[in-house]
């Protein structure tokens, strides 16, 4: 009696409950099927034609004006990352913010590891072994006939216990993820978000315990304090803190409240939040525009407005690597407001709850990991045009 009771809890524990509350979150899963066809468009262009992705490689003048049009609402990097950091914190807390109980959170703490680290460290043990086991020279090929700099060979561990500690380290880096092995390992160097999401999903873990025996009216206060803080130390903190309140307002019916009455300005006069949510979009994409399109040479400046990069020893924004992956602000402002703009709007709920964006969304992580293998697959090709490709070259030269 006593193991029947034992295993009826430890599937209780690790099911995953079916409700109308969590059929209502379909959009979210819409919302992650639109971000993965986004980021596959932005791999496969920045990989064939990158002069529509980037300012730092020439090409012909209405591929410039393409992505100085297009590149930042359809695949724009950082973009499409912080949604999906954002969009992670906002959905990894929904089951106990639904079931605020000990066996809830158990149960998201419990399965998080499993199920973003298990296809991580496959995604890495596959890309090692094949890129370890064959010739890598049609990659460098590739990237002579496109004139594409970026596109560069992965760095591969020097060996199997290098590899091991490559695939083990990608749940325990807490910084500098762009930096680790895994990241240059994978097709891409893209592998840092998912480890940065993995990360950040303990910060929502500490945060979301709170919320459930608190009022309402103080989680406000506390997230504006810790975003505050986070965004002084460049601490992706801030994308997470996000992300928790969005999944508040969704299910606390005191903030619905307050957010559909709008700001009170007056007795009778409120300011209506939906419009605050349109406008912190807009800004954000005027932010946008404004670096990719006529201020290039700008678009790290923003890392001025972050004061720890000023105050830490050895650390200023010149020396921080150009490379590295940071919170935008105006990132950060168009996929919040987007995010209150969905809570605001049951058509647009409705409209990215379909079912096609829905079983997208639902398998975005296999398609993010995937879509790195289908266009260096695609690349292998350059293997049997190697001939004509040094040819080709040769007579440019």
């Amino acid at each position: 009696m006593a193991q029947n009771k034992l295993l009826v809890s430890f599937r209780d524990t690790f099911s995953s409950k079916i409700s109308t509350t969590t059929q209502q979150q379909d959009y979210l899963y819409g919302l992650r099927g639109v971000l993965a066809v986004e980021s596959f468009l932005w791999l496969f262009l920045k990989t064939f034609v990158p002069a529509v992705v980037t300012n730092e490689v020439s090409g012909p003048a209405y591929q410039v004006i393409v992505r100085k049009v297009f590149s930042v609402l359809f695949w724009n990097e950082s973009l499409i990352s912080s949604f999906f950091i954002i969009l992670s914190a906002r959905s990894i807390c929904i089951s106990f913010l639904q079931e605020p109980t000990a066996k809830a959170f158990a149960r998201s703490l419990l399965t998080r590891p499993l199920r973003i680290g298990i296809p991580l460290a496959f995604a890495l043990a596959f890309s090692i072994s094949i890129f370890s086991s064959t010739s890598t020279v049609y990659i460098d090929l590739a990237a002579q006939a496109l004139k594409n700099p970026d596109l560069a060979v992965p760095t591969m561990p020097s060996n199997a216990l290098a590899s091991f500690n490559t695939i083990w380290d990608v749940l325990w880096i807490v910084r500098d993820f762009g930096k680790q092995m895994a990241n240059q390992a994978f097709p891409g160097a893209t592998m840092w978000a998912p480890s940065l999401i993995y990360s950040q999903s303990y910060t929502t873990y500490i945060a979301m315990v709170i919320l459930p025996f608190t009022r309402a009216s103080w989680h406000v206060q506390a997230i504006t304090m810790f975003s505050i803080g986070s965004f002084w130390f460049n601490s992706w903190g801030w994308y997470s803190a996000a992300g928790l309140f969005s999944a508040d307002v969704s299910h606390n019916h005191d903030l619905r409240a307050r957010l559909g009455r709008g700001m009170k300005i007056s007795e009778s006069v409120s300011f209506p939040y939906w419009i605050l949510a349109f406008l912190s979009v807009v800004a954000g994409l005027v932010m946008k525009y404004l670096w990719v399109a006529a201020l290039p040479q700008h678009l790290r400046a923003e890392l001025a407005l972050h004061p720890s990069l000023h105050l830490t020893q050895g650390l200023t924004t010149r020396n921080f690597n150009k490379d590295q992956a940071y919170a935008r602000l105006d990132d950060y402002l168009i996929v919040v407001g987007i995010l209150f703009l969905f809570e605001m709007s049951s058509h647009l709920r409705s409209v990215f709850s379909s079912r096609l964006l829905v079983q997208v969304g639902k398998r975005s992580l296999s398609k993010y990991l995937q879509r790195h293998y289908t266009s260096f697959m695609v690349l292998t090709r350059f293997r049997y045009l190697r001939g004509s490709i040094l040819d080709a070259l040769r007579c440019q030269s």
